[in-house]
Formats: C-alpha cells, sequence, structure tokens
C-alpha cells in the first residue's frame, strides 16, 4: 500500500512538472500592477504570473492557519463549558420520583383473586 501511494504521489509531481515546462511562457509572462484608491496611490510595478500564483497560495495557506486556530479555540471554550456543565449535573443528587415508602406501596393484607382476575381461567 505504501508504494502504491509514493507511485502516484511521483506521477503527480511528474505531471505538474511536465504542466510547469510547457507553460513556462505564463509563468514568466512580465507586467505592470498597480493600486490606485484616489486617495493613496501605491504606484505600478513589474511582477510576473509566477509571483501571483505563489502569494496567492501563500496568503490562502495563512488565512486557512487562522481560521483553524479560531475555530480550535472557540471549540475548546465550547468543550470547557460543557465539561464544567456536566461535573455540575454529577455533583448534584437526584431527588426521589416520589416521597412513598416501599413499605407504604405494599399492602399486608392478602389479595383475593376472584375469576374476572384470571383471564385464562374458564368459567363453568
Amino acid at each position: 500500500m505504501k508504494f502504491i501511494k509514493i507511485l502516484i504521489q511521483a506521477i503527480i509531481l511528474v505531471i505538474l512538472l511536465i504542466a510547469i515546462f510547457q507553460n513556462q511562457e505564463i509563468f514568466t509572462n512580465e507586467f505592470e500592477l498597480g493600486l490606485d484608491l484616489k486617495v493613496w496611490d501605491s504606484g505600478t510595478f513589474i511582477t510576473s504570473n509566477g509571483i501571483l500564483i505563489v502569494t496567492s497560495f501563500l496568503l490562502g495557506v495563512i488565512l486557512t492557519i487562522f481560521w483553524g486556530v479560531f475555530s480550535s479555540v472557540g471549540k475548546r471554550s465550547t468543550i470547557k463549558q460543557q465539561n464544567k456543565k456536566i461535573k455540575e449535573l454529577q455533583s448534584t443528587k437526584p431527588e426521589p420520583v416520589s416521597t412513598y415508602s416501599a413499605s407504604e406501596t405494599i399492602s399486608s393484607e392478602p389479595h383475593e383473586a376472584s375469576t374476572s382476575d384470571n383471564p385464562f381461567k374458564s368459567s363453568n
């Protein structure tokens, strides 16, 4: 299984390298890039598509890391609150369902069975 995984990764790497070498013209194409906000002008500078691709990839990685950190912090605080609630509920003793004791609910007098009490008994 490990060999198959390495083989698939090698095939993907070869395909990516072929695509990059065949399209080098696209990655090395240079153009002017600028930002004009009417209040502040950054000016123009020359950059290539490769720089833009790498920069956008790294920006996506950084944003994903921040998203994961904030998500895990939020989940951790929720887990702490729920664990606190569980400990609180476990520490309190449950109240009895009824106030009757077992001796009060069971009668000491014998029960006389009538014919209507037994549905399987035939009436002759």
